[in-house]
């Protein structure tokens, strides 16, 4: 509370002691979570190393691999087996690689044994990729190894050809990254970029193959005022809600390129349905929704309900949710039905005719005993078909009562 307290312009040295205040504030969050969750930490840990030995069990048990063993195994096989590696080395005569920007060591091992010197002589490593296309580092990838791979082709191991031509983009919108990137991808002052950073330079710059199209590329709306961020927000949607309107009405001089019947290109005027508003994240959007309705602009949110209500996540939840409390029903059949276990509907049919809520609790043996239950359902009756009705019959005289018999010995 006292880092968000407001100063006056003559308090110095407080503001100095304010700032000192806010960044410990915000170290000491972190730090004490990461102590508060060193419990969890370890449990965790212990249920990742269990999850892995068991699912390497399962593997070698069913005489089966994955993506992982694959790469792995084959460079083993490589690196031991000289006659094998001597063999494809002398048919292959190149090996292209695209996205290198996008390959882990493994698969770096596997391109040298392949490729890299050796006898016989290996086939030529041709590496397409980009550096600054690197987003997959979650799954393995590590923008070094193409980093590395390049200063040694600079060195002299190779040669490095820079594809610049750009033939998608408008000249002024390549201006446009171009300047942010020669700004943006840079090390730290008076430091060599580290193997994952990119130092942008004149060879980096993207040259457009398109003839000129509209200017500018980018425009900024400056808000130079301040107060809380919600109070920010308010003014930025105003502003961009003002802005759509002055490009749709043709007050803002603003133009369309679009295909003309004539194969060519022509200009007009923009259409709200030219406009997009791109957002980092889904959390803040009623301001923006209010300003666009207030300015009687029709809109449609591509995606609505936020990070949460993303089904990857929800699929979580409801996991956590499980494991928070194993007799939630909703939650088991939810999980269950979720990529993380797909089962089947007639599965979970009779899952839920055990019970849902006592499956954790539910040996092995017991719940295969319960699903294995031997069922009589009764077999469907052939409709009968319907008969005609039948005239009706004249009443019959009653008949006289018989002598009642005597009894026999």
């Amino acid at each position: 509370a006292a880092a968000r307290g407001r100063l006056v312009k003559a308090d110095g040295p407080l503001r100095e002691l304010k700032e000192a205040l806010a960044a410990a504030a915000e170290a000491f969050l972190p730090a004490a979570a990461h102590v508060l969750a060193a419990p969890q930490d370890a449990e965790l840990a212990a249920l990742v190393t269990d999850a892995a030995r068991r699912y390497a069990a399962r593997k070698a048990a069913a005489r089966a691999v994955d993506f992982d063993d694959l790469l792995v195994r084959a460079r083993d096989l490589l690196r031991r087996d000289a006659a094998l590696r001597a063999e494809l080395r002398g048919r292959l005569r190149a090996l292209l690689v695209d996205e290198y920007q996008d390959v882990n060591p493994v698969q770096q091992d596997l391109f040298e044994v392949l490729a890299g010197p050796g006898d016989p002589a290996g086939p030529v490593l041709v590496a397409v990729g980009d550096l600054k296309q690197s987003i997959y580092r979650f799954r393995g990838a590590d923008v070094a190894v193409f980093a590395r791979l390049l200063r040694r082709f600079e060195a002299g191991a190779g040669r490095v050809l820079h594809l610049s031509e750009n033939h998608r983009c408008a000249p002024a919108v390549l201006d446009l990254v171009n300047e942010v990137f020669v700004r943006a991808l840079q090390p730290p002052p008076g430091q060599p970029p580290r193997d994952d950073e990119i130092a942008f330079g004149d060879r980096d710059r993207l040259v457009p193959t398109r003839p000129e199209g509209a200017r500018p590329a980018c425009e900024l709306l400056v808000d130079a005022g301040g107060g809380r961020a919600e109070e920010r927000r308010e003014r930025e949607a105003a502003a961009i809600a003002a802005r759509i309107g002055a490009i749709v009405t043709g007050a803002a001089g603003v133009a369309v390129r679009a295909r003309s019947a004539g194969g060519g290109e022509e200009g007009r005027r923009p259409r709200y349905g030219d406009v997009a508003i791109l957002f980092r994240r889904l959390t803040q959007l009623a301001p923006y929704e209010r300003a666009l309705r207030a300015a009687g602009i029709p809109y449609r949110l591509a995606r609505g309900g936020g990070f949460y209500q993303a089904p990857e996540v929800r699929d979580l939840g409801e996991l956590l949710a499980a494991l928070a409390d194993p007799s939630d029903a909703v939650a088991w059949a939810a999980l269950l039905r979720s990529p993380e276990c797909a089962v089947s509907d007639g599965t979970l049919l009779l899952l839920a005719q055990v019970g849902l809520g006592r499956l954790a609790w539910l040996e092995d043996s017991a719940l295969a005993a319960a699903l294995d239950a031997p069922t009589a359902p009764t077999a469907p009756t052939a409709p009968t078909a319907p008969t005609a009705p039948t005239a009706p019959t004249a009443p019959t005289a009653p008949t006289a009562p018989t002598a009642p018999t005597a009894p026999t010995a």
